[in-house]
């Protein structure tokens, strides 16, 4: 990891940090199961600014990937599906029909993508392989918690998966200390 990095996926028990769903690590990936609402929750709080760097391969042609993230204090899903990127419950609405929304496809089939989230106080921002496939900086008021996917401890992380199957080669943590304003 780079420096003052954590290695997330050394940090995760599937066996005790499982809310939802059979999550796996048999001496390799990190494998997101496919059922409805699988959620595992990373015992790890992040604080204000911080950056998620990681690689992700999907394995099942359709669903969703998410990242739970904490912005401005708030839990608050990523959600990655098949065409489109997006913050769930923004304004109330969902990650494909409100104003974070991206029409892309985030996770090709069977292709390990990297990816780089980046969130300081009101922002988030995702690279996918470098490139940037969402940018949103608001009022953290407008985000409301989908209680299908708050998790127990709402200032954690959280990975979520819905009807498919990834594998999550590498997940870091960088605190991003004094970023924020």
């Amino acid at each position: 990891t780079a420096e003052g990095g954590i290695n997330l996926l050394a940090t995760i028990d599937p066996h005790l940090d499982s809310i939802r769903g059979l999550w796996q690590d048999f001496e390799g990936p990190l494998l997101v199961p496919r059922e409805p609402r699988a959620q595992l929750q990373i015992p790890v709080e992040p604080g204000p600014a911080y950056t998620l760097r990681g690689r992700i391969e999907r394995l099942h042609p359709t669903g969703l990937f998410g990242l739970g993230l904490v912005i401005g204090g708030r839990p608050c899903l990523l959600v990655l599906q098949d065409s489109f990127v997006g913050l769930d419950s923004l304004d109330g609405k969902r990650a494909n029909a409100n104003a974070s929304s991206v029409n892309i496809e985030p996770l090709p089939l069977n292709e390990e993508v990297a990816f780089e989230c980046r969130v300081d106080g009101n922002r988030v921002e995702l690279d996918l392989n470098g490139t940037q496939a969402l940018a949103w900086q608001g009022n953290v008021e407008r985000l409301k918690p989908n209680p299908s996917w708050t998790p127990p401890h709402p200032e954690w992380l959280l990975l979520a998966g819905h009807q498919s199957r990834f594998a999550i080669q590498e997940l870091t943590l960088e605190s991003d200390a004094g970023a924020s304003n």
